[in-house]
């Protein structure tokens, strides 16, 4: 048979582990803004001193 504090312990359980929950998703909505936000998406400056990978003079015929 069931006593309270068995309930009690379970409620301890299910509050513990959302806020784990809570934790968990606030951590995983982070990566994903790290990853896939703003930041991810920088944009480089062509470099006129870099040379070409595919020289526009040269021909291979």
């Amino acid at each position: 048979m069931k006593t309270p504090s068995d309930n009690t312990l379970k409620d301890a359980q299910i509050a513990a582990l959302s806020d784990e929950i809570a934790q968990l998703k606030q951590q995983l909505d982070w990566l994903k803004r790290q990853l896939f936000g703003r930041k991810s998406e920088k944009v480089l400056a062509d470099n006129p001193a870099q040379s070409s990978l595919f020289d526009e003079g040269e021909s291979h015929a």
